[in-house]
């Protein structure tokens, strides 16, 4: 990672609601390692089985224009929000078919049509502009936590 760039790490198969300590050394492009790790204690989260919410009068469309509108999302944990937007006649998709950015034939929808917010804090409304959209056409943005 360059100076200033967050990189992250993904550590898997970790036990719920456990204590783990990280340690962590650098090395520079010399050849360079720290003399001793940096320790970091950390404890991992009770297992979370309850699928997210959404917060009071969310997902909504705002600001509708001629080929975008702005799609707004909160819901009551962090987690991620999927969407995707179909011509109104469209047959409606499933919550599984949405978090994979299909229709309800199981088609990969393009980008344009598809996508993913990351919601970083509980409670607290994210929001994206959905363009291009066809001009006078009316869609359906199905939307799942």
């Amino acid at each position: 990672a360059s100076l200033g760039q967050e990189q992250r790490v993904n550590i898997g198969k970790l036990s719920a609601h456990t204590r783990y300590v990280v340690y962590c050394a650098a090395q520079d492009h010399s050849g360079n390692l720290q003399p001793s790790p940096a320790s970091i204690s950390v404890q991992t989260s009770i297992e979370d089985k309850t699928p997210p919410l959404w917060t009071n009068t969310y997902p909504r469309i705002e600001d509708v224009q001629i080929t975008s509108v702005k799609l707004i999302a909160a819901i009551d944990e962090s987690g991620f929000v999927y969407y995707v937007v179909l011509k109104q006649e469209s047959l409606p998709p499933t919550s599984d078919q949405v978090r994979r950015g299909n229709d309800a034939d199981g088609k990969l929808l393009p980008l344009s049509q598809r996508g993913t917010l990351e919601i970083i804090n509980a409670n607290v409304p994210v929001w994206l502009i959905l363009t291009p959209l066809a001009f006078n056409t009316a869609f359906t943005c199905y939307v799942v936590p």
